[in-house]
């Protein structure tokens, strides 16, 4: 009996329930008769750990009805998160809702008033986007003669004339009547021509009745207006269409004169639920689409609907309208042909707990009985097999154990030191196979998931979906190529030991995986990522910056070409002609307590002529220790026009100086300008200040912190919380005017008429 208490908990407790503790841990003695009394002990390393991932619906479903959806919901966040939110059965029921696409309502409302365009041969940049051919939405616009902005809740038109540039148009989104709170929030837009597509939140109130009571309540519901403005007169735009969607706004792109939004919205907790939906007015004709809602079988920690629409940007009307019931969605990508929705893979919170016993089996006999001794292993399986209950068969199993090990736990006299060696050395070989197995279920567990949709002239057409270890850092984690998607992702996961390393997987037409290249830069994370045709630069960091050249010419075979190894790390990579990428991101410095601490902005050159020996030709370093800048966090804050060589980004420069008694931190903010080329990397042009101060806190609350930049001709505009600056894009950047921006309650400070739409 003493062998059996010490054994259970010992080894079962030890081994079986945290995998990484072993009964001794003292060194093991020295001498003995070299484990004479024992078996010889099997290789661990040849034993093929492996984890059956939680089974995953493959086929897309389409519910038929608002109440199918909402049964299916309750029942599957009943099972998933019982313990957390209550029991999911006690849903309300939503009014049965048809919702198979076609249109739900429809009058006739009264047509609307009528009211790239030629910038006259100048030329001008654009958004920073990832994919040629394929706009992003973005708070700031131009098209050559006019530069449209979002400030302060406002939408403003600027007539661009350099030193007469003035604002001509302002703005504001109040409601559209009684079923909507207040006003609209401007987000972003597109800019087509003529037209101007502004994508503004607001909130639409429903009326809905707790159950069993008469008392109604009133709900103020997110959702998105997709705005189409005539251009014509630049000082009285003329709204064409809107259409607004459920939800919130997620993102959007724009391919040709296809308009496709994504729109996300958490299915309720409690009380009904409130099936997507689209309301339309255009060309004369006003009325209400529920999009369908397509799904998988399989639970999820979180449900979300993502819908996508799509509209013309000329005229506003529908194209398509789908939903899909997804895991949270944090990452998309548009390439020319296709939209990809992605999102991390989470077990529901309790699915560890609920699965312990079936996994607890799973493990003992996957992966520590093929490690123990022939003999004892044998006894176990033929055991495994008899007709008799779990419980009955472990206390058969535990018996076994326990007389085998026994005198190794007690330390029997008659053991040698090579004996108690040889099963400290067991131990530890099972104590690692299973921390590798809790590793690798939770990998595979904690997956990316990817859906693929097509997206031809507007229509949307489910294709596949897809699954890759790791999390995706942002878009530019993905990228496709030839009919392929490339990948790079970061698993980080904690189980017995902390597991970290790096991804590089292709996926076919169909989502399926032809191609990887796994575990990078072990103990690293990927900080960037930039795919370029058969190439994809990756950077990942943990105490120096390694700048990878992967190659994927063969899609089957991605490999690393080169790599290079420099203090610092980059957030944002942007290509400069075919054989150098400027990277931005951070300088570091070592830090008192031996680590490194991120510094300055550091902007650097890399030449890839030579992919087996990338070499860092021209680096600029800004500032000190909390120095940032946008770019950093947001591609669009990003310019370059690589024609004339001319670089532009937004920095909040800090400056810290050592005193008697304390710091001082200087703070600016404003653009630098560098003129890049390959032979000298980097010449600064000038400055752009918006703000500054030595006072430490008036210089990180009150200052004006630059966020984009665009230029039109010769001219440098620059854009923060306060001001739109124009500067000569010459050497000084000499100044050309500001316009102060105001906030929202100065409505006379400038001479302009506000429009109010909707009001």
């Amino acid at each position: 009996m003493a062998y059996r208490f010490a054994f259970v908990f010992a080894l079962i407790g030890a081994l079986l329930i945290t995998g990484c503790i072993s009964p001794f841990d003292d060194a093991a003695p020295s001498g003995g008769n070299g484990g004479d009394l024992s078996p010889e002990r099997k290789n661990a390393s040849a034993l093929n750990i492996s984890y059956e991932p939680q089974a995953m619906g493959e086929e897309l479903k389409k519910f038929e009805s608002g109440a199918e959806l909402e049964a299916w919901l309750a029942e599957n966040r009943k099972s998933a998160q019982r313990n957390y939110y209550g029991d999911m059965a006690k849903y309300e029921s939503a009014p049965e809702v048809d919702f198979l696409g076609g249109m739900v309502t429809s009058e006739t409302a009264p047509a609307p008033t009528s009211a790239q365009g030629s910038s006259g041969g100048v030329d001008y940049s654009t958004t920073n986007v990832q994919v040629e051919g394929v706009d992003e939405a973005d708070i700031i616009k131009t098209d050559g003669k006019y530069i449209y902005l979002i400030h302060g809740g406002e939408f403003l038109i600027v007539d661009a004339k350099g030193a007469d540039s003035q604002i001509i148009t302002r703005m504001q989104l109040y409601d559209k009547g009684a079923n909507y709170r207040e006003r609209s929030t401007p987000e972003q837009m597109f800019v087509s021509g003529d037209r101007l597509v502004l994508f503004a939140s607001a909130y639409k109130k429903e009326i809905v009745f707790p159950k069993y009571s008469i008392e109604p309540t009133e709900n103020y519901e997110p959702v998105i207006q997709a705005l189409v403005f005539d251009m014509h007169d630049r000082r009285s735009p003329v709204l064409q269409a809107n259409v607004t969607v459920s939800g919130d706004y997620y993102q959007s792109r724009m391919a040709g004169d296809e308009v496709y939004l994504i729109s996300q919205e958490t299915p309720a907790y409690y009380g009904p639920i409130i099936m997507p939906y689209i309301e339309y007015d255009y060309a004369g004709m006003a009325g209400e689409i529920a999009p369908p809602v397509y799904y998988f079988d399989h639970p999820e920690e979180e449900y979300v609907f993502n819908t996508i629409t799509t509209f013309g940007s000329q005229d506003g009307e529908v194209i398509d309208a789908k939903t899909f019931l997804l895991g949270y969605s944090n990452t998309f990508m548009m390439s020319q042909d296709n939209l990809y929705i992605a999102y991390k893979k989470y077990a529901p919170w309790n699915y560890w707990w609920a699965q312990d016993e079936t996994n607890t089996k799973e493990r003992f006999f996957s992966v520590v009985v093929p490690l123990l001794p022939a003999e004892l292993e044998a006894q176990i399986l033929e055991t495994d097999k008899q007709d008799k209950s779990d419980d009955e068969k472990w206390d058969e199993i535990e018996k076994k154990l326990s007389d085998y090990f026994g005198p190794y736990l007690e330390k029997d006299a008659a053991l040698s030191d090579g004996d108690i060696r040889w099963y400290k050395e067991l131990m530890r070989d099972i104590s690692d196979a299973l921390a590798e197995y809790d590793a690798l279920r939770k990998i595979e567990d904690s997956q990316t998931i990817i859906h693929k949709f097509s997206a031809n002239e507007g229509k949307i057409e489910y294709v596949a979906k897809g699954a890759v270890d790791g999390y995706l850092l942002n878009q530019f984690s993905m990228d496709e190529y030839g009919g392929k998607l490339r990948v790079a992702t970061t698993v980080d996961v904690w189980a017995a030991k902390h597991v970290q390393y790096n991804n590089v997987f292709v996926l076919d037409e169909n989502m399926e995986e032809i191609g990887s290249l796994e575990r990078v830069a072990r103990d690293e994370k990927i900080y960037s990522a930039r795919f370029m045709g058969e190439r994809l630069y990756l950077v990942t960091f943990k105490k120096m910056d390694p700048f990878f050249v992967i190659d994927l010419a063969e899609p089957a075979k991605p490999e690393i070409l080169g790599a290079l190894k420099i203090p610092g790390y980059s957030d944002y990579l942007h290509p400069f002609g075919e054989n150098y990428i400027i990277g931005i991101g951070k300088a570091t410095e070592e830090a008192d307590w031996g680590g490194v601490v991120a510094s300055g902005v550091k902007i650097a050159l890399f030449d890839v002529q030579n992919p087996a020996n990338p070499k860092e030709v021209g680096k600029v370093e800004i500032g000190d220790r909390g120095s940032d800048s946008a770019v950093l966090h947001d591609h669009k804050a990003f310019l370059l026009d690589a024609t004339r060589g001319i670089m532009v980004i937004p920095i909040k420069e800090t400056e810290v100086k050592e005193g008697w008694f304390a710091d001082r931190t200087n703070v600016w903010n404003g653009a630098y300008a560098f003129e890049v080329s390959k032979e000298s990397g980097f010449e600064k042009m000038g400055t752009v200040e918006h703000s500054s101060s030595d006072d430490y806190w008036s210089g990180w609350w009150d200052s004006a912190t630059v966020s984009r930049s665009l230029y039109i001709g010769d001219e440098l505009y620059t854009l923060s919380d306060d001001y739109l600056k124009i500067n000569k894009m010459e050497n000084g950047l000499s100044s050309l005017g500001s316009i102060e921006l105001p906030g929202e309650e100065e409505e006379d400070v400038w001479d302009v008429p506000i429009l109010k739409l909707f009001e």
